[in-house]
């Protein structure tokens, strides 16, 4: 009987760890885009597709669309070389009404930073709801689960770099700080995501995937040293209290995720399987 139970427990081992590397295999293959959405000509937005490459989906307005990829190139030259603002408009020489308009479009799309209070508000509201435009575009519970947790953070990032030009002496370090966030956001995604679709059975016999645990806590220690920083900046920011406190809301929302990404690597290397002692 004992014969027997032992040569249970053996294929029982054995199977485990076939099902647990096939598993393994089958995430590694899967396709994780960057957080970002494209505006289209028609004000709708479009995620990546990572059954794609991770290319922008088509925007419904597809014919526009390919004039404004096809333009993007020259909006650049056209602006420096043969254009005047005023009042806000751009006026182009020797261009049609269609590319003139398209242009202009191209100008709205790559505004990235405030002029005043208002203009910040309303930029942080859009991206707020760009956003939100994402997560019904994924279709996908498990990385919705993700990208809805790190919404903070990607709110945070694109606040302190549309406040560059309000924040006085202080913007440039603000917007590279808010840079390497940015960088950091899509690493910390992928570890968070591969945690996430971690399969039950491999957690009860090898546990959690410390490894992308262990890259979690390696970005949150970077991030910490770079919330220092921009507090360290905040106080000596010669700028508007309305702008200042909008700064520390910021600040205060990286700190929260922050924290929250440092409880989940150290819950999910502690989560030990029956076996895992032999994969470390």
């Amino acid at each position: 009987m004992k014969k027997i139970i032992s040569i249970f427990l053996i294929l029982v081992f054995f199977s485990s760890i076939v099902f647990v590397y096939a598993d393994e295999d089958s995430n590694s293959s899967e396709k994780v885009c960057s957080a970002d959405v494209k505006k289209c000509s028609d004000g709708s937005y479009v995620a990546r597709d990572p059954e794609n490459n991770c290319q922008f989906k088509k925007c419904p307005n597809k014919e526009l669309e390919e004039d404004v990829n096809e333009t993007d190139d020259d909006v650049e030259e056209v602006d420096e070389n043969e254009t005047d603002e005023q009042d806000g408009d751009l006026e182009y020489t020797n261009e049609t009404d269609d590319k003139r308009e398209i242009k202009v479009k191209i100008k709205e799309l790559r505004k990235e930073k405030a002029e005043n209070i208002k203009e910040l508000k309303e930029m942080i509201k859009q991206r707020r709801e760009e956003l939100k435009e994402e997560i019904k575009e994924l279709r996908d519970k498990k990385k919705e689960k993700v990208y809805q947790n790190q919404n903070g953070m990607k709110i945070a990032v694109h606040s302190l770099l549309a406040m560059e030009n309000l924040t006085g002496g202080i913007g440039k370090q603000v917007s590279a700080i808010a840079r390497d966030f940015n960088n950091s956001i899509q690493s910390t995604l992928n570890s968070e995501e591969k945690i996430e679709r971690r399969n039950a059975l491999k957690r009860f016999f090898v546990g959690g995937d410390e490894k992308a645990a262990e890259e979690i806590e390696q970005e949150v220690n970077k991030n910490q040293e770079r919330i220092q920083k921009l507090k360290d900046l905040k106080e000596s920011c010669e700028c508007d209290e309305e702008v200042k406190a909008i700064l520390q809301e910021q600040i205060e929302s990286m700190e929260q995720e922050e924290n929250r990404l440092q409880e989940l690597a150290k819950k999910e290397k502690k989560t030990k399987g029956i076996f895992g002692w032999m994969f470390k």
